[in-house]
């Protein structure tokens, strides 16, 4: 008779377990639905609103100002897929430093899971570098001094 009070009580277990799996599983699942959903109709039609935020975030990690001609946003296959157009960076003189015609980035839904933004690709197309020449002939590479070869 113990037994069956012992089974009876590990099935009971094993229910509750397989219910919490289960609601943890399908709350994942509305989550991501939800995530994607938010991206597809309100996020992706709009990103052009987000153009100035965008580029002071640029602006602040690159530490130069930033422009950006045109963005839009498309899926690439399940990822959100990103489009800048003649991205442009220049130097304290407003002297342009940097340039990109295209960069595509894919973001990778591993972005959810550490809070950052990962990108799955990045595609640059046609990048132009400013090198510079200084009257005392040292090189100056997008706005940052390059000294020559070093002895070590």
């Amino acid at each position: 008779m113990s037994w069956q009070i012992l089974f009876l009580r590990n099935k009971s277990l094993f229910g509750r377990r397989l219910g919490v799996f289960l609601f943890l599983f399908s709350f994942f699942i509305l989550l991501i639905f939800g995530i994607a959903s938010a991206l597809s109709f309100w996020l992706m039609p709009n990103v052009e609103k987000f153009h100035q935020n965008i580029e002071m975030q640029m602006a602040q990690v690159v530490g130069a100002p930033v422009s950006i001609g045109k963005i839009t946003a498309d899926w690439y296959g399940i990822n959100p897929r990103l489009h800048f157009e003649h991205i442009r960076m220049t130097n304290r003189q407003g002297r342009e430093t940097l340039a990109f015609n295209r960069v595509d980035g894919v973001v990778s839904w591993q972005s959810i899971f550490f809070a950052e933004l990962r990108l799955k690709y990045l595609l640059i197309d046609q990048p132009e570098l400013s090198i510079r020449q200084d009257i005392n002939g040292k090189l100056n590479v997008v706005g940052i001094h390059v000294d020559g070869p070093s002895d070590e």
